[in-house]
């Protein structure tokens, strides 16, 4: 309730992004280039660009087992269009997911320093027609880096 103020009072720059709490907290912005982020976190992005078409591989394989789960995030404008399978959930591996994503949590290992303690790794699925309304999390410590595996034709 107190935050919900705070933007007024000029504490935060909007009320879905907060600094308490973070041992390095960044600037409110949408989009971030990689050019602008730390050295380290450039090279953890590279990485998952490198590697995007085994990263595909490993997330279909675990989409066509039928691995994902419902996400409980109300983020999505249609309920069941947004899926995930977590590889890591606050700044730890899931036990067990790295066998079924290997290549991924291989690309990942040597940048688990840039996983926050409020890190997470998932591979997400939105169904066609989808819509993710816009979000933020509670704090300002941790980017979100998404990189599309697969995306329908433009018509």
């Amino acid at each position: 309730p107190a935050a919900r103020g705070a933007p007024r009072r000029s504490l935060y720059e909007s009320a879905v992004h907060r600094v308490e709490g973070t041992e390095r907290p960044l600037r409110s912005q949408a989009f971030w280039r990689r050019a602008e982020l730390p050295a380290d976190e450039q090279a953890a992005v590279k990485a998952l660009e490198q590697h995007w078409r085994e990263l595909a591989v490993e997330a279909s394989a675990i989409l066509a087992a039928g691995a994902t789960v419902q996400t409980e995030e109300h983020l999505s404008a249609r309920p069941n269009h947004w899926h995930k399978f977590d590889l890591w959930k606050r700044g730890k591996a899931v036990e067990g997911r790295c066998s079924l994503a290997p290549t991924t949590c291989r690309v990942l290992e040597p940048h688990t320093a840039v996983l926050s303690p409020m890190g997470q790794v998932k591979f997400s699925v939105f169904h066609s027609g989808s819509r993710i309304f816009p979000h933020a999390g509670p704090t300002n410590g941790r980017l979100r880096v998404h990189v599309c595996l697969y995306a329908p034709e433009a018509s």
